[in-house]
């Protein structure tokens, strides 16, 4: 029997593995791997400390090689269903083994509605250098070429975030004209790294292992420009908490797990960290550190 299980290995459970195995405790992390992680996905870490320059991928990699090296088993695995009780908690995979512990961390995250294949190119080249996340992303994007899609306020707004890190916004707007407030329009019009094409379309995103360059149709002639990174349309995004059913875990009408100040969900003795406690992804270090403090309050459980 395991004194912890954390399901997910994203930053949330990666941490909460390195923390829990860190004060000996007897942990498995089950994981179903980098690309169902926020942080997997990432192109380049730009916010957590210590760890700059390197693939989101690279980052998981190096924390989850620090869990196994302070004594955590890690297995990739996809959780299908949890057995809760007053005694242990059991967790069934889709391996022909179950795993019992005496508490549990929830670190599965969340995920987009439904996978957005809209550009040629999209799907091939997801997690090396497509982003819907500017807030977030923006930072990582330092002295690069980027192309951002849209049309709305909330387009106008991320091209002005992105044009303080950026080398360059390559602005890709579907109309030929913007109907956005009079001081933003100014503001827009004052910046110097935002290049917006109007009356445009992504037609494909270009790259082999990360991304190149966009094809982009505009006013009827179809350009080349070469960009690092680009920015689509924000999507809605839902917890992952399939495998939570008649477990008693409490969560809100839009699905985000209920916790309490130490991150204990409704059932004691089962914790929850990261994105899976928002509709919205969060900063990495913020879900590192929600997992580092699930670890240290699932401890006292014991």
């Amino acid at each position: 029997m395991f004194d912890i299980i954390i399901i997910g290995g994203g930053a949330a459970g990666a941490s909460a593995a390195v923390i829990a195995a860190r004060n000996k405790r007897n942990v498995l992390l089950l994981d179903k791997g980098a690309e169902f992680s926020g942080l997997g996905l990432a192109v380049q870490v730009s916010d957590l400390p210590g760890i700059e320059g390197v693939a989101g991928s690279e980052a998981l990699s190096r924390m989850k090689k620090q869990a196994v090296t302070l004594g955590a088993e890690v297995n990739n695995a996809t959780v299908m269903s949890c057995v809760i009780s007053d005694g242990a908690k059991r967790v069934v995979t889709n391996e022909p083994v179950n795993y019992d512990c005496k508490a549990i961390i929830l670190a599965t995250g969340n995920m987009p509605h439904q996978e957005s294949h809209v550009y040629q190119g999209e799907k091939e080249l997801r997690g090396k250098g497509i982003s819907h996340d500017v807030e977030n992303d923006a930072p990582a994007t330092r002295h690069a070429s980027v192309a951002l899609v849209g049309k709305s306020v909330q387009a106008a707004e991320d091209a002005l975030k992105l044009s303080e890190f950026a080398e360059m916004v390559y602005w890709v707007i579907p109309a030929s004209k913007l109907d956005i407030p009079p001081e933003l329009k100014s503001k827009l019009e004052e910046t110097k790294r935002i290049e917006p094409l109007f009356s445009s379309s992504l037609k494909k995103i270009n790259g082999a292992t990360e991304v190149t360059s966009i094809s982009v149709l505009s006013q009827g002639q179809e350009r080349t420009v070469s960009v690092k990174y680009v920015f689509l349309p924000p999507q809605q995004y839902k917890p992952v908490t399939d495998y939570l059913n008649n477990t008693g875990v409490q969560t809100s009408p839009e699905g985000v797990v209920l916790v309490n100040q130490q991150f204990e969900t409704s059932v004691p003795g089962v914790f929850a960290a990261g994105n899976i406690l928002c509709l919205k992804p969060q900063l990495n270090v913020v879900c590192a550190a929600q997992g580092a403090i699930a670890a240290l309050n699932a401890e006292k459980r014991l």
